[in-house]
Protein backbone atom coordinates (compact mmCIF):
# COMPACT_ATOMS: atom_id res chain seq x y z
CA UNK A 1 0.00 0.00 0.00
CA UNK A 2 2.80 2.38 0.89
CA UNK A 3 4.57 1.65 -2.41
CA UNK A 4 1.43 2.46 -4.42
CA UNK A 5 0.89 5.60 -2.31
CA UNK A 6 4.47 6.73 -2.98
CA UNK A 7 3.97 6.21 -6.71
CA UNK A 8 0.72 8.20 -6.59
CA UNK A 9 2.44 11.10 -4.82
CA UNK A 10 5.13 11.07 -7.51
CA UNK A 11 2.56 11.16 -10.30
CA UNK A 12 0.86 14.24 -8.81
CA UNK A 13 4.30 15.90 -8.46
CA UNK A 14 4.40 15.89 -4.65
CA UNK A 15 8.03 14.88 -4.82
CA UNK A 16 9.04 15.62 -1.22
CA UNK A 17 6.17 13.63 0.25
CA UNK A 18 6.85 10.79 -2.21
CA UNK A 19 10.54 10.77 -1.28
CA UNK A 20 9.68 10.43 2.42
CA UNK A 21 7.39 7.48 1.72
CA UNK A 22 10.06 5.76 -0.37
CA UNK A 23 12.59 6.33 2.44
CA UNK A 24 10.22 4.53 4.85
CA UNK A 25 10.15 1.64 2.39
CA UNK A 26 13.95 1.57 2.13
CA UNK A 27 14.13 1.00 5.88
CA UNK A 28 11.94 -2.10 5.75
CA UNK A 29 13.33 -5.63 5.56
CA UNK A 30 11.82 -6.40 2.17
CA UNK A 31 12.72 -3.23 0.30
CA UNK A 32 14.03 -3.54 -3.24
CA UNK A 33 16.89 -1.85 -5.04
CA UNK A 34 14.33 -0.02 -7.21
CA UNK A 35 12.92 1.70 -4.11
CA UNK A 36 16.39 2.96 -3.19
CA UNK A 37 16.86 4.24 -6.73
CA UNK A 38 13.50 6.04 -6.50
CA UNK A 39 14.74 8.01 -3.48
CA UNK A 40 17.84 9.00 -5.43
CA UNK A 41 15.87 10.14 -8.47
CA UNK A 42 13.38 12.17 -6.42
CA UNK A 43 16.27 13.76 -4.50
CA UNK A 44 17.73 14.90 -7.83
CA UNK A 45 14.40 16.50 -8.76
CA UNK A 46 14.38 18.28 -5.38
CA UNK A 47 18.02 19.36 -6.01
CA UNK A 48 19.20 17.56 -2.87
CA UNK A 49 22.24 16.11 -4.59
CA UNK A 50 23.95 14.95 -1.41
CA UNK A 51 20.95 12.80 -0.50
CA UNK A 52 20.73 11.53 -4.11
CA UNK A 53 24.38 10.48 -3.99
CA UNK A 54 23.82 8.73 -0.64
CA UNK A 55 21.01 6.57 -1.97
CA UNK A 56 22.63 5.84 -5.32
CA UNK A 57 25.73 4.64 -3.45
CA UNK A 58 23.51 2.67 -1.08
CA UNK A 59 22.07 0.94 -4.13
CA UNK A 60 25.57 -0.16 -5.05
CA UNK A 61 26.10 -1.68 -1.64
CA UNK A 62 22.93 -3.72 -2.01
CA UNK A 63 24.62 -5.63 -4.83
CA UNK A 64 28.29 -5.89 -3.75
CA UNK A 65 28.87 -9.04 -5.78
CA UNK A 66 28.06 -7.84 -9.30
CA UNK A 67 27.78 -4.07 -8.75
CA UNK A 68 24.89 -3.59 -11.12
CA UNK A 69 26.01 -1.17 -13.82
CA UNK A 70 22.62 0.54 -13.77
CA UNK A 71 23.33 1.96 -10.32
CA UNK A 72 26.79 3.12 -11.27
CA UNK A 73 25.30 4.75 -14.35
CA UNK A 74 22.60 6.61 -12.38
CA UNK A 75 25.12 7.88 -9.83
CA UNK A 76 27.32 9.21 -12.65
CA UNK A 77 24.34 10.87 -14.35
CA UNK A 78 23.39 12.58 -11.07
CA UNK A 79 26.95 13.89 -10.73
CA UNK A 80 26.98 15.20 -14.33
CA UNK A 81 23.53 16.76 -14.01
CA UNK A 82 24.59 18.70 -10.91
CA UNK A 83 27.74 19.90 -12.70
CA UNK A 84 25.83 21.09 -15.77
CA UNK A 85 23.17 22.88 -13.73
CA UNK A 86 25.98 24.75 -11.96
CA UNK A 87 27.53 25.59 -15.34
CA UNK A 88 24.26 27.19 -16.38
CA UNK A 89 23.19 24.98 -19.28
CA UNK A 90 19.77 26.42 -20.27
CA UNK A 91 16.64 24.56 -19.14
CA UNK A 92 18.76 21.93 -17.37
CA UNK A 93 17.22 22.43 -13.91
CA UNK A 94 13.67 21.71 -15.11
CA UNK A 95 11.72 19.09 -13.15
CA UNK A 96 10.00 16.01 -14.53
CA UNK A 97 6.81 16.51 -16.52
CA UNK A 98 5.67 12.93 -16.09
CA UNK A 99 7.83 10.70 -13.87
CA UNK A 100 10.26 9.33 -14.70
CA UNK A 101 10.40 11.14 -18.10
CA UNK A 102 11.14 14.77 -18.86
CA UNK A 103 13.17 17.32 -16.94
CA UNK A 104 16.88 18.05 -16.78
CA UNK A 105 17.93 14.79 -15.17
CA UNK A 106 16.11 12.75 -17.81
CA UNK A 107 17.70 14.87 -20.56
CA UNK A 108 21.15 14.42 -18.98
CA UNK A 109 20.98 10.65 -19.34
CA UNK A 110 19.48 10.87 -22.82
CA UNK A 111 22.22 13.24 -24.01
CA UNK A 112 25.04 11.11 -22.64
CA UNK A 113 23.59 7.92 -24.12
CA UNK A 114 23.26 9.70 -27.46
CA UNK A 115 26.85 10.95 -27.34
CA UNK A 116 28.09 7.49 -26.31
CA UNK A 117 26.39 6.07 -29.41
CA UNK A 118 27.80 8.77 -31.69
CA UNK A 119 31.32 8.24 -30.30
CA UNK A 120 31.41 4.63 -31.56
CA UNK A 121 29.27 4.93 -34.69
CA UNK A 122 31.03 6.28 -37.80
CA UNK A 123 28.17 7.65 -39.91
CA UNK A 124 29.98 8.90 -43.02
CA UNK A 125 27.25 11.36 -43.97
CA UNK A 126 24.41 12.59 -41.77
CA UNK A 127 21.04 13.49 -43.26
CA UNK A 128 17.84 15.06 -41.91
CA UNK A 129 15.10 14.42 -44.46
CA UNK A 130 12.79 17.34 -43.81
CA UNK A 131 10.55 17.73 -46.84
CA UNK A 132 7.83 17.65 -44.20
CA UNK A 133 8.38 18.53 -40.54
CA UNK A 134 6.12 17.19 -37.77
CA UNK A 135 5.63 19.12 -34.54
CA UNK A 136 4.45 17.88 -31.13
CA UNK A 137 6.22 14.81 -29.83
CA UNK A 138 7.22 13.85 -33.38
CA UNK A 139 4.93 10.82 -33.33
CA UNK A 140 1.21 10.82 -32.50
CA UNK A 141 0.66 13.61 -29.95
CA UNK A 142 0.59 17.39 -30.35
CA UNK A 143 -1.20 20.66 -29.75
CA UNK A 144 -3.69 20.42 -32.62
CA UNK A 145 -6.65 18.76 -30.95
CA UNK A 146 -4.24 16.39 -29.23
CA UNK A 147 -2.56 15.51 -32.52
CA UNK A 148 0.68 16.65 -34.21
CA UNK A 149 0.67 18.52 -37.50
CA UNK A 150 2.90 18.21 -40.56
CA UNK A 151 4.32 21.28 -42.30
CA UNK A 152 6.05 21.45 -45.66
CA UNK A 153 9.48 22.70 -44.59
CA UNK A 154 10.98 21.51 -47.91
CA UNK A 155 14.48 20.86 -46.54
CA UNK A 156 17.06 18.11 -46.81
CA UNK A 157 19.99 18.93 -44.53
CA UNK A 158 23.16 16.87 -44.79
CA UNK A 159 26.82 17.01 -43.82
CA UNK A 160 29.77 15.09 -42.41
CA UNK A 161 29.47 16.46 -38.83
CA UNK A 162 26.27 15.20 -37.12
CA UNK A 163 26.23 18.05 -34.60
CA UNK A 164 26.50 20.76 -37.24
CA UNK A 165 23.68 19.13 -39.20
CA UNK A 166 21.57 19.01 -36.04
CA UNK A 167 22.36 22.60 -35.04
CA UNK A 168 21.28 23.92 -38.44
CA UNK A 169 18.14 21.74 -38.33
CA UNK A 170 17.21 23.08 -34.87
CA UNK A 171 17.59 26.66 -36.10
CA UNK A 172 15.52 26.04 -39.24
CA UNK A 173 12.81 24.53 -36.99
CA UNK A 174 12.52 27.81 -35.07
CA UNK A 175 14.65 26.93 -32.03
CA UNK A 176 17.84 28.51 -30.66
CA UNK A 177 20.54 25.78 -30.61
CA UNK A 178 22.34 27.34 -27.64
CA UNK A 179 19.37 26.36 -25.46
CA UNK A 180 20.00 22.64 -26.01
CA UNK A 181 22.29 20.80 -23.60
CA UNK A 182 23.14 18.23 -26.27
CA UNK A 183 25.36 20.71 -28.09
CA UNK A 184 26.99 22.07 -24.92
CA UNK A 185 27.90 18.60 -23.64
CA UNK A 186 29.13 17.50 -27.09
CA UNK A 187 31.64 20.38 -26.90
CA UNK A 188 32.57 19.45 -23.34
CA UNK A 189 33.25 15.85 -24.42
CA UNK A 190 35.40 16.97 -27.35
CA UNK A 191 32.96 15.71 -29.98
CA UNK A 192 32.09 19.15 -31.38
CA UNK A 193 33.65 22.59 -31.51
CA UNK A 194 30.79 24.87 -32.52
CA UNK A 195 27.57 26.12 -30.92
CA UNK A 196 26.46 29.21 -32.87
CA UNK A 197 24.59 28.20 -36.07
CA UNK A 198 25.95 31.32 -37.79
CA UNK A 199 29.50 29.98 -37.33
CA UNK A 200 28.65 27.00 -39.55
CA UNK A 201 29.12 27.44 -43.32
CA UNK A 202 25.89 26.50 -45.11
CA UNK A 203 25.72 25.59 -48.79
CA UNK A 204 22.65 25.47 -50.99
CA UNK A 205 22.72 22.77 -53.67
CA UNK A 206 21.25 23.65 -57.05
CA UNK A 207 21.73 21.90 -60.38
CA UNK A 208 24.38 19.66 -58.82
CA UNK A 209 26.50 22.55 -57.50
CA UNK A 210 26.97 23.90 -53.97
CA UNK A 211 26.78 27.64 -53.32
CA UNK A 212 27.70 29.25 -49.99
CA UNK A 213 24.67 31.15 -48.62
CA UNK A 214 23.77 33.12 -45.51
CA UNK A 215 21.85 31.06 -42.98
CA UNK A 216 19.22 33.74 -42.41
CA UNK A 217 18.42 33.75 -46.13
CA UNK A 218 16.79 30.33 -45.67
CA UNK A 219 13.15 29.84 -44.70
CA UNK A 220 12.43 28.75 -41.11
CA UNK A 221 9.49 26.48 -40.27
CA UNK A 222 8.72 26.70 -36.51
CA UNK A 223 7.96 23.26 -35.06
CA UNK A 224 6.88 23.20 -31.40
CA UNK A 225 8.21 20.42 -29.18
CA UNK A 226 7.38 18.97 -25.75
CA UNK A 227 11.04 18.60 -24.74
CA UNK A 228 12.91 20.89 -22.31
CA UNK A 229 9.72 22.49 -21.00
CA UNK A 230 10.44 25.33 -18.56
CA UNK A 231 8.92 24.27 -15.23
CA UNK A 232 10.82 26.14 -12.52
CA UNK A 233 10.67 29.39 -10.53
CA UNK A 234 6.91 29.61 -10.87
CA UNK A 235 7.05 29.33 -14.66
CA UNK A 236 5.19 26.65 -16.54
CA UNK A 237 5.61 26.78 -20.29
CA UNK A 238 3.01 25.46 -22.72
CA UNK A 239 3.38 21.71 -23.08
CA UNK A 240 4.25 22.21 -26.76
CA UNK A 241 6.60 25.16 -27.21
CA UNK A 242 9.65 26.60 -28.95
CA UNK A 243 13.02 26.74 -27.18
CA UNK A 244 13.74 30.04 -28.89
CA UNK A 245 14.76 32.45 -26.14
CA UNK A 246 17.92 34.47 -27.02
CA UNK A 247 21.26 32.86 -26.17
CA UNK A 248 24.52 34.80 -25.75
CA UNK A 249 26.94 33.02 -28.08
CA UNK A 250 29.65 35.62 -27.43
CA UNK A 251 30.56 33.72 -24.24
CA UNK A 252 31.59 30.72 -26.30
CA UNK A 253 34.65 30.38 -28.51
CA UNK A 254 33.96 28.38 -31.64
CA UNK A 255 36.14 26.65 -34.19
CA UNK A 256 38.84 25.78 -31.65
CA UNK A 257 39.21 24.53 -28.11
CA UNK A 258 38.22 27.15 -25.55
CA UNK A 259 39.38 27.50 -21.96
CA UNK A 260 36.00 26.12 -20.87
CA UNK A 261 36.41 22.91 -22.84
CA UNK A 262 38.09 19.82 -21.45
CA UNK A 263 40.92 18.19 -23.40
CA UNK A 264 39.83 15.04 -25.20
CA UNK A 265 40.74 12.27 -27.59
CA UNK A 266 38.45 10.30 -29.88
CA UNK A 267 38.76 7.88 -32.76
CA UNK A 268 37.28 9.24 -36.01
CA UNK A 269 37.55 5.98 -37.94
CA UNK A 270 39.98 4.19 -40.22
CA UNK A 271 41.42 5.43 -43.50
CA UNK A 272 41.85 3.53 -46.76
CA UNK A 273 44.99 1.88 -45.38
CA UNK A 274 43.15 0.69 -42.22
CA UNK A 275 45.13 3.16 -40.13
CA UNK A 276 43.15 4.56 -37.18
CA UNK A 277 42.60 8.32 -37.38
CA UNK A 278 42.06 10.05 -34.03
CA UNK A 279 41.33 13.64 -33.08
CA UNK A 280 43.12 15.14 -30.09
CA UNK A 281 41.86 18.36 -28.50
CA UNK A 282 44.73 20.25 -26.85
CA UNK A 283 43.98 23.17 -24.48
CA UNK A 284 47.54 24.52 -24.09
CA UNK A 285 50.73 24.57 -26.12
CA UNK A 286 53.24 21.92 -25.11
CA UNK A 287 54.40 18.33 -25.46
CA UNK A 288 51.59 15.80 -25.80
CA UNK A 289 51.68 12.05 -25.17
CA UNK A 290 49.16 9.53 -26.56
CA UNK A 291 48.83 5.95 -25.28
CA UNK A 292 46.52 3.19 -26.55
CA UNK A 293 45.86 0.20 -24.29
CA UNK A 294 44.04 -3.06 -25.00
CA UNK A 295 41.58 -4.82 -22.68
CA UNK A 296 44.49 -6.44 -20.84
CA UNK A 297 45.92 -3.05 -19.90
CA UNK A 298 48.88 -3.45 -22.27
CA UNK A 299 50.18 -0.39 -24.12
CA UNK A 300 49.97 -1.33 -27.80
CA UNK A 301 50.93 2.06 -29.25
CA UNK A 302 52.50 5.25 -27.97
CA UNK A 303 53.15 8.66 -29.52
CA UNK A 304 55.02 11.74 -28.33
CA UNK A 305 54.28 15.00 -30.14
CA UNK A 306 56.43 17.98 -29.19
CA UNK A 307 55.20 21.55 -29.01
CA UNK A 308 51.61 21.05 -30.18
CA UNK A 309 49.57 24.25 -30.52
CA UNK A 310 46.15 24.55 -28.82
CA UNK A 311 43.28 23.23 -30.92
CA UNK A 312 42.24 20.03 -32.69
CA UNK A 313 44.90 17.74 -34.19
CA UNK A 314 44.63 14.48 -36.10
CA UNK A 315 46.78 11.58 -34.98
CA UNK A 316 47.24 8.41 -37.07
CA UNK A 317 47.82 5.03 -35.43
CA UNK A 318 49.70 3.30 -38.22
CA UNK A 319 50.22 -0.02 -36.38
CA UNK A 320 46.57 -0.94 -35.96
CA UNK A 321 45.81 -4.54 -36.97
CA UNK A 322 43.21 -5.95 -34.55
CA UNK A 323 39.66 -4.59 -34.17
CA UNK A 324 38.27 -4.45 -30.62
CA UNK A 325 37.78 -2.30 -27.53
CA UNK A 326 40.65 0.02 -26.63
CA UNK A 327 41.34 2.71 -24.05
CA UNK A 328 42.94 5.80 -25.54
CA UNK A 329 44.75 8.33 -23.37
CA UNK A 330 46.18 11.77 -24.07
CA UNK A 331 48.31 13.73 -21.59
CA UNK A 332 49.95 17.14 -21.53
CA UNK A 333 51.43 19.42 -18.89
CA UNK A 334 48.80 19.58 -16.14
CA UNK A 335 45.98 17.92 -18.05
CA UNK A 336 44.91 14.54 -19.39
CA UNK A 337 41.90 12.79 -20.91
CA UNK A 338 40.84 9.26 -21.73
CA UNK A 339 38.09 7.42 -23.55
CA UNK A 340 37.09 3.83 -24.24
CA UNK A 341 36.28 3.25 -27.86
CA UNK A 342 35.50 0.44 -30.28
CA UNK A 343 37.85 0.42 -33.27
CA UNK A 344 37.13 -1.66 -36.34
CA UNK A 345 37.81 -1.67 -40.06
Amino acid sequence: VRLEYAKLLTNVRKFNEAKNEFIKLVNTANSSAEVTIAVGLLSVELEDYDLAEKYFLQSLKRNPKDKDQVFIYLAKIAELHKLHVEKGIPRWNNVMDRPPDGGGFWMEQWVNRTLDNVSVTPTGINIVEGIYGRDGDGFSNGSHGGKPQDFMSNNVIFGIDPFRVDIITHWLAGHEPGNFGLFHIAIERGMSNVLDPFDIPVYLWKDGKAKLVKLDSLKRTPLVTLYLRTSIDGLLEDKYHLCNEPFDYSKWKTGKISANTLPSIKALGTDSKDQVVMEVSVPDKGDVFVDIMNNNGEVVWRLQAEGLEPGNHQVVWDGFNKPGMYSVYVKGMGWDAEQETVIYT
